[in-house]
């Protein structure tokens, strides 16, 4: 009973580490990437925003995520020399601007055609903003674009490679409802990162002592 007790009040500070960065995995070891079949499908892309609609003048997160069949990209948070990173160019519309382009973080993958590890991400959002003005017309708008990258897998890395986007806005009336989108991607916000970062020195405090009851429950016969 104790040992369940235990592993209850525990469970807290256990989830607190969950709030760390997921991309922190950049600092591990490069990995060794298993040989990599040749692309059977061209390279796509998927489009998201936050919310389905935009209100005027009001600014709204979205994203555009790669996709391909096999291998990695290189980032433009980590330049390789010789290769070309991921790019996002969105032209703007009437009354519609993109800003903030957020580039996925890269970590180091080993390749069989090359010694050292290469910085690379797969298969990770690109995210930016999106601002309409108040003066917007309503209704539906495209930015267009293109991706711009190269493949890397076992085999090599491939010629540069683009691929035209469009992303579907439609803009609404400043005191409208929006409807969220299918946004898959999830974040903490930054208020509940202040509060994680204010309270854990108290959090911890209380755990010490608890951690220690703990530890001396489970010597204790009476616990089995």
């Amino acid at each position: 009973m104790w040992r369940t007790l235990c592993a209850i009040v525990l469970i807290p500070s256990f989830a607190l580490a969950q709030f760390e960065d997921a991309t922190a995995t950049g600092s591990q070891q490069p990995a060794t990437t298993p040989p990599a079949p040749a692309q059977t499908k061209p390279p796509s892309y998927r489009q998201y925003t936050y919310y389905a609609e935009i209100r005027q003048g009001t600014t709204e997160k979205a994203a555009i995520a790669l996709a391909v069949d096999h291998g990695f990209v290189t980032s433009p948070r980590s330049a390789v020399p010789g290769i070309m990173p991921l790019n996002l160019e969105l032209q703007s519309a009437e009354g519609i601007t993109v800003k903030d382009f957020d580039y996925p973080k890269p970590r180091p993958q080993s390749f069989a055609f090359r010694p050292e590890p290469i910085s690379v991400t797969y298969a990770q959002p690109i995210k930016f903003k999106v601002h309409a003005e108040r003066t917007t017309p309503l209704g539906g708008h495209t930015l267009c674009g293109k991706l711009t990258f190269q493949i890397i897998t076992n085999q090599g890395i491939s010629a540069p490679q683009s691929i035209d986007v469009q992303v579907p806005i439609t803009v609404v009336a400043h005191d409208a409802k929006v409807r969220r989108g299918a946004w898959p991607y999830h974040e903490t916000s930054r208020a509940a990162l202040i509060t994680l970062i204010v309270l854990s020195p108290v959090l911890i405090a209380a755990l010490i002592p608890v951690m220690a009851f703990c530890a001396i429950a489970f010597k204790n016969p009476v616990c089995e």
